[in-house]
Protein backbone atom coordinates (compact mmCIF):
# COMPACT_ATOMS: atom_id res chain seq x y z
CA UNK A 1 0.00 0.00 0.00
CA UNK A 2 1.19 3.55 -0.88
CA UNK A 3 2.22 5.30 2.17
CA UNK A 4 0.06 8.67 2.51
CA UNK A 5 2.42 11.51 2.22
CA UNK A 6 0.83 14.12 1.07
CA UNK A 7 1.72 18.04 0.27
CA UNK A 8 -1.44 20.78 0.64
CA UNK A 9 -1.37 20.54 -3.25
CA UNK A 10 -2.83 17.48 -3.46
CA UNK A 11 0.68 15.25 -4.65
CA UNK A 12 1.79 12.42 -3.16
CA UNK A 13 5.56 12.88 -2.02
CA UNK A 14 6.21 9.02 -3.12
CA UNK A 15 5.48 9.58 -6.71
CA UNK A 16 7.25 12.58 -6.72
CA UNK A 17 10.28 10.99 -5.31
CA UNK A 18 9.98 7.89 -8.00
CA UNK A 19 9.74 10.04 -10.85
CA UNK A 20 13.20 11.77 -9.78
CA UNK A 21 14.14 8.36 -8.98
CA UNK A 22 13.38 7.12 -12.65
CA UNK A 23 15.05 10.29 -14.27
CA UNK A 24 18.28 9.57 -12.52
CA UNK A 25 18.01 5.93 -13.93
CA UNK A 26 17.63 7.18 -16.95
CA UNK A 27 20.76 8.77 -17.16
CA UNK A 28 19.32 12.11 -17.52
CA UNK A 29 20.29 13.40 -14.28
CA UNK A 30 21.54 12.19 -10.86
CA UNK A 31 19.20 11.24 -8.19
CA UNK A 32 20.19 14.30 -5.84
CA UNK A 33 19.66 17.04 -8.44
CA UNK A 34 17.01 15.40 -9.63
CA UNK A 35 15.33 15.56 -6.36
CA UNK A 36 16.42 19.40 -5.73
CA UNK A 37 15.07 20.17 -8.77
CA UNK A 38 11.38 18.48 -7.83
CA UNK A 39 11.75 20.36 -4.61
CA UNK A 40 12.49 23.72 -6.77
CA UNK A 41 9.11 23.01 -8.29
CA UNK A 42 7.79 23.05 -5.59
CA UNK A 43 8.56 25.97 -3.79
CA UNK A 44 11.86 24.45 -1.32
CA UNK A 45 14.87 25.29 -0.89
CA UNK A 46 15.26 21.84 -0.47
CA UNK A 47 14.10 18.10 -1.19
CA UNK A 48 14.21 17.73 3.62
CA UNK A 49 12.57 20.90 3.36
CA UNK A 50 9.79 19.72 0.42
CA UNK A 51 9.39 16.07 2.94
CA UNK A 52 8.58 18.66 6.00
CA UNK A 53 5.98 19.85 4.27
CA UNK A 54 4.61 16.23 3.33
CA UNK A 55 1.13 15.79 5.45
CA UNK A 56 0.84 12.13 6.49
CA UNK A 57 -1.46 10.24 8.45
CA UNK A 58 -0.17 8.51 12.16
CA UNK A 59 -2.07 5.60 13.89
CA UNK A 60 -4.03 7.85 16.25
CA UNK A 61 -5.83 9.14 13.12
CA UNK A 62 -4.24 12.65 13.31
CA UNK A 63 -2.41 13.97 10.57
CA UNK A 64 0.70 15.86 11.04
CA UNK A 65 3.38 17.60 9.06
CA UNK A 66 6.65 18.39 10.10
CA UNK A 67 7.33 21.53 9.24
CA UNK A 68 4.23 22.90 7.07
CA UNK A 69 3.16 25.87 9.43
CA UNK A 70 4.58 28.73 10.32
CA UNK A 71 3.98 29.68 14.28
CA UNK A 72 1.95 32.37 14.40
CA UNK A 73 4.00 35.94 14.98
CA UNK A 74 7.19 33.79 14.10
CA UNK A 75 9.82 33.19 11.26
CA UNK A 76 9.30 29.55 13.05
CA UNK A 77 8.66 26.78 10.62
CA UNK A 78 7.37 24.03 13.11
CA UNK A 79 5.21 20.39 13.84
CA UNK A 80 1.51 20.56 13.13
CA UNK A 81 -1.45 18.15 14.20
CA UNK A 82 -4.82 17.94 14.03
CA UNK A 83 -7.51 15.06 14.22
CA UNK A 84 -8.58 14.11 10.59
CA UNK A 85 -12.16 15.39 10.57
CA UNK A 86 -15.08 12.58 10.17
CA UNK A 87 -16.21 13.36 6.89
CA UNK A 88 -18.91 10.71 7.40
CA UNK A 89 -20.25 12.36 10.04
CA UNK A 90 -23.99 13.34 9.11
CA UNK A 91 -24.07 16.58 10.92
CA UNK A 92 -21.00 17.77 8.97
CA UNK A 93 -22.01 20.39 6.31
CA UNK A 94 -19.98 22.53 4.29
CA UNK A 95 -21.29 25.60 4.35
CA UNK A 96 -21.66 26.49 7.81
CA UNK A 97 -19.56 28.68 9.73
CA UNK A 98 -16.49 26.65 10.94
CA UNK A 99 -14.64 27.16 13.82
CA UNK A 100 -10.62 26.56 15.11
CA UNK A 101 -8.49 26.15 18.11
CA UNK A 102 -5.09 26.34 17.82
CA UNK A 103 -3.03 24.96 20.64
CA UNK A 104 1.22 25.12 21.77
CA UNK A 105 3.21 22.45 22.98
CA UNK A 106 6.44 23.25 23.70
CA UNK A 107 7.62 21.01 26.67
CA UNK A 108 9.35 18.62 24.47
CA UNK A 109 9.47 19.29 20.23
CA UNK A 110 7.56 22.16 19.61
CA UNK A 111 4.43 21.42 17.90
CA UNK A 112 0.56 23.11 17.07
CA UNK A 113 -2.23 21.13 17.54
CA UNK A 114 -4.97 22.56 14.78
CA UNK A 115 -8.77 21.35 16.47
CA UNK A 116 -12.17 22.08 14.36
CA UNK A 117 -14.96 22.78 17.18
CA UNK A 118 -17.92 24.46 16.90
CA UNK A 119 -18.54 28.01 16.45
CA UNK A 120 -18.86 29.02 20.53
CA UNK A 121 -15.36 27.74 21.58
CA UNK A 122 -13.04 28.78 18.48
CA UNK A 123 -12.30 31.74 15.64
CA UNK A 124 -15.15 31.40 13.53
CA UNK A 125 -14.36 31.54 9.45
CA UNK A 126 -16.48 30.52 6.20
CA UNK A 127 -14.99 27.49 3.65
CA UNK A 128 -13.78 29.42 0.14
CA UNK A 129 -15.35 27.85 -2.72
CA UNK A 130 -12.29 26.13 -3.41
CA UNK A 131 -11.59 24.56 0.26
CA UNK A 132 -15.13 23.89 0.03
CA UNK A 133 -14.52 21.64 -3.00
CA UNK A 134 -11.72 19.77 -1.92
CA UNK A 135 -13.80 18.91 0.82
CA UNK A 136 -16.55 17.99 -1.79
CA UNK A 137 -14.39 16.07 -3.49
CA UNK A 138 -13.47 13.80 -0.51
CA UNK A 139 -16.67 13.21 1.26
CA UNK A 140 -17.58 11.98 -2.77
CA UNK A 141 -14.74 9.65 -3.35
CA UNK A 142 -14.25 8.18 0.38
CA UNK A 143 -10.68 8.79 -0.27
CA UNK A 144 -8.22 9.32 3.27
CA UNK A 145 -5.77 10.92 0.19
CA UNK A 146 -8.21 13.33 -0.42
CA UNK A 147 -9.60 13.71 3.21
CA UNK A 148 -5.62 14.85 4.19
CA UNK A 149 -5.23 17.05 1.30
CA UNK A 150 -8.70 18.89 1.90
CA UNK A 151 -7.30 19.06 5.59
CA UNK A 152 -4.14 20.10 5.62
CA UNK A 153 -4.85 23.00 2.40
CA UNK A 154 -7.08 24.70 5.10
CA UNK A 155 -4.60 24.25 8.20
CA UNK A 156 -2.26 26.14 6.31
CA UNK A 157 -4.34 28.72 5.50
CA UNK A 158 -5.67 28.89 8.57
CA UNK A 159 -2.26 29.29 9.81
CA UNK A 160 -1.78 31.77 7.77
CA UNK A 161 -4.62 34.20 9.45
CA UNK A 162 -4.85 32.80 12.77
CA UNK A 163 -3.30 35.51 15.51
CA UNK A 164 -0.58 34.67 17.72
CA UNK A 165 -2.72 36.24 20.35
CA UNK A 166 -5.22 33.61 20.21
CA UNK A 167 -2.74 31.17 21.31
CA UNK A 168 -2.32 31.08 24.84
CA UNK A 169 1.65 30.80 25.74
CA UNK A 170 3.56 30.61 29.09
CA UNK A 171 6.93 32.39 29.21
CA UNK A 172 8.45 28.97 28.71
CA UNK A 173 6.93 28.06 25.54
CA UNK A 174 8.02 31.83 24.10
CA UNK A 175 11.59 30.87 25.55
CA UNK A 176 11.57 27.33 23.64
CA UNK A 177 10.24 28.96 20.46
CA UNK A 178 12.87 31.10 20.59
CA UNK A 179 15.44 28.53 21.00
CA UNK A 180 14.03 26.69 17.92
CA UNK A 181 14.73 29.68 15.58
CA UNK A 182 18.10 29.52 16.75
CA UNK A 183 19.00 26.26 16.59
CA UNK A 184 19.46 26.54 20.42
CA UNK A 185 19.59 22.92 21.65
CA UNK A 186 19.43 21.45 25.68
CA UNK A 187 22.93 20.70 25.24
CA UNK A 188 23.35 24.18 24.90
CA UNK A 189 22.43 25.35 28.22
CA UNK A 190 25.37 27.42 29.97
CA UNK A 191 23.90 28.36 33.17
CA UNK A 192 20.80 28.37 35.34
CA UNK A 193 20.84 28.05 39.44
CA UNK A 194 21.57 24.62 40.68
CA UNK A 195 19.29 24.72 43.58
CA UNK A 196 16.04 24.79 41.04
CA UNK A 197 15.33 21.61 39.49
CA UNK A 198 12.76 23.19 36.92
CA UNK A 199 9.67 25.33 36.93
CA UNK A 200 6.49 24.56 37.27
CA UNK A 201 3.09 25.76 39.40
CA UNK A 202 4.73 29.53 38.11
CA UNK A 203 7.88 29.01 39.54
CA UNK A 204 9.89 30.85 37.31
CA UNK A 205 13.37 29.49 36.25
CA UNK A 206 16.27 31.97 34.90
CA UNK A 207 18.29 29.94 32.22
CA UNK A 208 21.79 30.79 29.59
CA UNK A 209 21.87 29.45 27.01
CA UNK A 210 24.97 29.69 24.44
CA UNK A 211 24.43 31.01 21.31
CA UNK A 212 27.57 30.74 19.95
CA UNK A 213 29.66 33.29 18.05
CA UNK A 214 30.22 35.35 21.17
CA UNK A 215 26.81 35.79 22.06
CA UNK A 216 24.24 33.91 24.82
CA UNK A 217 20.48 33.84 25.36
CA UNK A 218 19.20 34.49 28.47
CA UNK A 219 15.66 33.43 29.14
CA UNK A 220 13.26 33.51 31.75
CA UNK A 221 11.14 30.41 31.87
CA UNK A 222 7.88 29.52 33.46
CA UNK A 223 4.48 27.82 33.58
CA UNK A 224 1.97 31.31 33.89
CA UNK A 225 0.54 32.46 30.60
CA UNK A 226 2.47 35.34 28.98
CA UNK A 227 0.54 38.36 29.33
CA UNK A 228 3.54 40.54 29.18
CA UNK A 229 4.34 43.16 26.07
CA UNK A 230 7.95 42.64 26.71
CA UNK A 231 9.88 39.56 25.75
CA UNK A 232 10.73 37.06 28.50
CA UNK A 233 14.37 36.55 26.78
CA UNK A 234 17.18 38.93 25.76
CA UNK A 235 20.91 39.10 24.95
CA UNK A 236 24.55 39.16 26.41
CA UNK A 237 28.13 38.83 25.27
CA UNK A 238 30.43 36.53 26.82
CA UNK A 239 32.23 39.12 28.45
CA UNK A 240 28.91 40.51 30.16
CA UNK A 241 28.21 36.80 31.12
CA UNK A 242 32.15 36.95 32.81
CA UNK A 243 31.04 40.73 34.21
CA UNK A 244 28.28 38.66 36.11
CA UNK A 245 29.90 38.31 39.54
CA UNK A 246 29.38 34.89 40.59
CA UNK A 247 27.56 34.46 44.47
CA UNK A 248 26.98 31.06 44.80
CA UNK A 249 25.83 32.16 48.23
CA UNK A 250 23.34 34.77 47.09
CA UNK A 251 21.96 33.19 43.26
CA UNK A 252 19.08 36.06 43.36
CA UNK A 253 21.63 38.61 43.10
CA UNK A 254 23.67 36.61 39.74
CA UNK A 255 20.32 36.08 38.47
CA UNK A 256 19.18 39.90 38.58
CA UNK A 257 22.28 40.81 37.07
CA UNK A 258 22.05 38.37 34.15
CA UNK A 259 18.35 40.40 33.32
CA UNK A 260 19.81 44.09 33.62
CA UNK A 261 23.05 42.77 31.25
CA UNK A 262 20.56 41.13 28.85
CA UNK A 263 17.83 44.42 29.14
CA UNK A 264 14.73 42.40 30.26
CA UNK A 265 12.37 43.89 32.71
CA UNK A 266 13.31 43.85 36.26
CA UNK A 267 10.89 42.61 38.46
CA UNK A 268 9.16 40.73 35.75
CA UNK A 269 5.37 40.11 36.36
CA UNK A 270 4.31 36.62 37.39
CA UNK A 271 5.49 34.97 39.82
CA UNK A 272 8.46 36.09 41.94
CA UNK A 273 8.91 32.39 43.26
CA UNK A 274 12.51 31.79 43.96
CA UNK A 275 13.63 34.58 42.14
CA UNK A 276 13.55 36.83 45.11
CA UNK A 277 15.16 34.73 47.52
CA UNK A 278 18.54 34.03 48.27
Amino acid sequence: MQKLNMLATGENLSDIKAAAKNLAAQGVTTKAAALAEAAAKHGAASWTELKSRGWSLDEDGDIGAAAACEMPGSNVKIQAYSALIDLDDEYIDLDETWSVNVSLSTRYTPYLYVSFVSAYEGSNFDLSPEQKAAFEKAIETGSKADAIVAQAALIEDVMGWFDKDWVEMTTADICNLQRLELGIKDEDLFWCRPDIGGYGNGEQCLKVYDVGDGTMLVCIEDSYLFEEEEAPYGYITYKEYDDVEHTPDDYAKMEKAFLIAAGIQVPFAGSRSHMDQP
